[in-house]
C-alpha cells in the first residue's frame, strides 16, 4: 500500500472520529507519526507489516488499549510503550529477544501474545502484572516463563 493510501486511511478515521485505526497489511515499513496525536484511538492495528521500529512517540497515544503489533519485524519495544495503559498487547512473530523490566508498569494488561520472537529471557517484573490472564509464548520460551504465570499460559510449537 502506497504513502497516499495510509495517509487516506488515517484521514478518514480522523473523519469519522473512529477508535480504531486498521493500518495492519498496508506493507508499511515506519509508523506514521501523524496517528501519535490521534487522541480517539483505543484500539491500534499495525500487524501484517515491515515494520522495524515502534518510535517513542506511541506514547503519546495516552487512550490506546489495544495494540496489535504482531507479524511485523520489530526487534526492540522502546520503554515509552510501557508507559501506555494497555490491555491487549500482541507481539506474536516479530524479532523480539527480550522484554524491558518495565513492562511491570502495564498494571491493567490482561493478554500479552510473545509467541513466534526468539525471545532469550522474560523478565521476572512480569509475575507482577496482576490483570494478567492470557500470555502466549513459542514452545523454547516456556522455560522463561514464571512459575506463578505457568496457570495462565499457552505454549506454541
Amino acid at each position: 500500500m502506497n504513502d497516499r493510501i495510509v495517509k487516506g486511511i488515517i484521514g478518514a478515521a480522523k473523519l469519522r472520529r473512529s477508535d480504531l485505526l486498521n493500518l495492519g497489511a498496508s506493507n508499511i515499513t515506519d509508523i506514521p507519526e501523524e496517528i501519535f496525536e490521534m487522541e480517539l484511538i483505543k484500539r491500534l492495528s499495525l500487524r501484517k507489516n515491515q515494520i522495524v521500529a515502534v518510535p517513542d512517540g506511541i506514547a503519546r497515544m495516552k487512550n490506546l488499549k489495544v495494540l496489535w503489533l504482531d507479524d511485523n519485524k520489530i526487534e526492540r519495544i522502546p520503554d515509552s510503550l510501557y508507559d501506555l495503559d494497555l490491555a491487549i498487547l500482541w507481539l506474536s512473530n516479530n524479532n523480539i529477544k527480550s522484554l524491558s523490566p518495565k513492562i511491570e508498569n502495564l498494571q491493567n494488561l490482561y493478554k500479552l501474545c510473545l509467541a513466534g520472537n526468539p525471545l532469550q529471557s522474560l523478565p521476572e517484573s512480569i509475575s507482577n502484572l496482576k490483570n494478567l490472564s492470557h500470555l502466549e509464548v513459542s514452545q523454547e520460551c516456556e522455560k522463561f516463563v514464571p512459575e506463578s504465570l505457568k496457570g495462565i499460559t499457552r505454549i506454541f510449537p
